[in-house]
């Protein structure tokens, strides 16, 4: 019996033991957090390699035996200007994306199925409801 269910449809959206990753969306919102998730993955692959290559840099290449004359690269104000706005330009990248993705997910989407009783009632209506039932036949 449990090979039975283990092929079926229903079961193939499951969580895995030890599955890295999500499962398949089943809404658009999860979908825009999977694509929110992949874009934000790319930058933090992009500033992990930036700071371990400036790390390699600082490690190896300020040693004093290797360079007795110290560079001014690192004391300038362009440097400061530069390390100061490129974060935050990455921060506003990140930023734009995720406040749509929180913005969509606020949105509430009530359908109602039941508007079309309401279309066909008059003004001079009690509500009871027996009396509108008749002329529902129109909507036959």
């Amino acid at each position: 019996m449990k090979t039975f269910f283990k092929n079926q449809i229903a079961f193939l959206d499951m969580a895995e033991p030890w599955q890295l990753g999500f499962q398949d969306p089943a809404t658009p919102v999860m979908e825009g957090i999977i694509n929110f998730h992949h874009d934000l993955v790319f930058f933090l692959i992009i500033v992990t390699v930036f700071v371990c290559w400036m790390l390699y840099r600082v490690i190896f290449l300020f040693d004093e035996k290797k360079n007795p004359v110290a560079s001014t690269f690192v004391h300038g104000a362009t440097i400061e200007i530069i390390w100061t706005t490129v974060p935050a330009l990455i921060l506003l990248t990140v930023a734009v994306p995720s406040f749509a993705l929180l913005y969509s997910m606020d949105e509430i989407i009530d359908i109602d199925l039941f508007n079309t009783t309401c279309l066909y009632m008059s003004s001079d209506s009690d509500f009871d409801g027996p009396d509108y039932e008749d002329d529902l036949e129109i909507f036959k």
